[in-house]
């Protein structure tokens, strides 16, 4: 895969952050630093890297609730 997501991974992660965005601070900090991280060590693809973001938006609505 080359280095841009494409369009459609673009447009999905942005509407994944509009939905959180209405949390603390905080807790989007903690997410964009796994996404972040997780970026880094998966340069497999985007499948991988849209199923940890997944993950992690789970994991911060589930803390929240």
């Amino acid at each position: 895969m080359g280095g841009n997501r494409s369009a459609w991974t673009q447009e999905w992660h942005r509407l994944a952050w509009h939905s959180i965005a209405s949390h603390s601070a905080q807790w989007k900090r903690t997410l964009k630093r796994q996404v972040i991280f997780n970026l880094g060590k998966n340069v497999h693809g985007e499948n991988i890297y849209i199923s940890n973001l997944n993950q992690n938006i789970s994991t911060l609505h589930k803390r929240i609730e």
